[in-house]
């Protein structure tokens, strides 16, 4: 009885006394729509005639009152070159990153007033000055704005000359092998024998890809060759991150368009539900704002299969923070355990005349703990979006944090914001909105 009651102890000292958290946990960088306006000048119009990410360009006129463009940037305009600069080498200080996730828009977004020279010269510039300072490996992908014309991509030698630049530009990231990015943009990576990475060409399920209003462009061959990927890893025990500058889905801030046409991506749902058991996470960008995307079974549109997890712009054009992030994850399973928001307050820059500072701006599980969300998973992220409705605090915690600075996203907003952040079919998301 003695002996019993001394191994019970000894177990309770096991249990609680000695640590209990032995994950081997690793980092990785994320940054995406950084949008460096090389034609920026201090001085010029900060508010203009033209969309706001066509301003901060033209000399005053003798009768203009607006602000004027600052030194490090300013609200309504695109990334300063010294901005950009600034972020790269502050992204690089960060200790024990294992690899970078570049998700591409690097040009600056007036589309009407680019040409093809200038827009190359920007990819150029951006990805030189990233190799310069980052010396992991990095996993890039290309963005909606890299291209000249913007959006337009196909997969039948109109956009050939960009894949081909972009892989010259790329180089040594991409894997030897190198003739899907060729061919339509889309290629994997395996850096680490466990872990694939999947880079797919999104741009073709874009609303504004007019290449893609002709259904015989439509990109089946990507379909396929993904199908193919995922069942190479499956049989190698291999886990898969899907990293896509352009995510899934709906939009969050109107009904019409969708940020991907539904179909599209009810294509890639349902492909995603049959590898859900490999599939760990998808990564984007594209929207700007802070955000995911939870995959639904494509049958039921019930049960949550897998997540897009969607970082803010380092832009801080449209009154945004300039930022970037870290993901937190267990280097045995490749789980994605918490990520950690930083970013650098630009306005306060300029009145202070000194570089921008990132700093840590929230984490994922330190805020969203005291509303029960306890770890980052899709069920996690399904239970919170099931309670943006009911819980105010919860809600203006999320909408704060999904685009700083901005009071839009109030309940006028409120059913777009919370259903957009589900993929599901067209009429499921109409669906869903009618109900608040």
């Amino acid at each position: 009885m003695e002996q019993k009651l001394r191994i019970l102890a000894l177990s309770f000292f096991l249990l609680f006394v000695l640590p209990i958290n032995t994950r081997n946990i690793g980092k990785f960088l994320v940054m995406n729509d950084i949008h460096v306006d090389q034609k920026y000048r201090v001085g010029s119009m900060a508010d203009c005639e033209y969309p706001a990410s066509c301003c901060c360009r033209d000399e005053p006129t003798p009768d203009y009152k607006g602000a004027l463009a600052e030194k490090w940037g300013s609200k309504d305009c695109q990334t300063t070159n010294i901005t950009f600069e600034a972020g790269i080498k502050s992204a690089a200080a960060q200790e024990n990153i294992d690899f970078m996730l570049l998700i591409g828009d690097y040009p600056s977004m007036d589309v009407w007033r680019q040409t093809k020279e200038y827009n190359v010269g920007v990819d150029t510039y951006v990805i030189d000055t990233i190799k310069k300072h980052i010396k992991v490996p990095v996993i890039p992908a290309i963005g909606n704005h890299d291209l000249y014309p913007a959006n337009e991509f196909d997969c039948s030698g109109n956009t050939t000359w960009f894949y081909d630049k972009m892989s010259e530009l790329y180089g040594e990231w991409l894997p030897k092998d190198k003739t899907t990015f060729k061919f339509c943009g889309w290629y994997s990576h395996t850096i680490f024998p466990t872990l694939k990475f999947i880079i797919l060409n999104d741009m073709l399920c874009d609303p504004y890809n007019f290449y893609e209003y002709d259904v015989n462009h439509f990109p089946k061959q990507q379909l396929d060759w993904l199908k193919s990927e995922l069942e190479d890893s499956r049989n190698k025990k291999q886990k898969v991150y899907i990293v896509t500058h352009i995510p899934l889905g709906p939009d969050t801030t109107e009904i019409w368009p969708p940020v991907c046409w539904y179909d599209y991506s009810m294509l890639y749902a349902n492909v995603w539900t049959n590898y859900s058991d490999i599939i760990v996470s998808g990564f984007s960008g594209h929207t700007h704002t802070d955000e995911f995307r939870i995959v639904y079974d494509s049958k039921t549109g019930e049960i949550g299969k897998g997540m897009f997890l969607i970082s803010p712009s380092f832009s801080n054009e449209n009154n945004r923070y300039s930022g970037y992030r870290i993901y937190e994850y267990d280097k045995d399973t490749w789980e994605i355990i918490n990520y950690y928001q930083w970013y650098a307050n630009i306005e306060k820059s300029n009145k202070d005349d000194t570089e921008p500072k990132w700093e840590l701006y929230y984490d994922f599980l330190s805020t969203y703990n005291p509303y029960g969300i306890n770890d980052l998973s899709s069920d996690s992220l399904a239970t919170l979006t099931n309670n943006l409705g009911s819980d105010t605090s919860l809600y203006k915690t999320f909408a704060t944090l999904y685009s700083p600075l901005h009071d839009i996203y109030k309940d006028k907003r409120k059913a777009e914001l919370i259903c957009g952040l589900s993929i599901k079919t067209e009429a499921q998301h109409l669906d869903c909105i009618k109900k608040y």
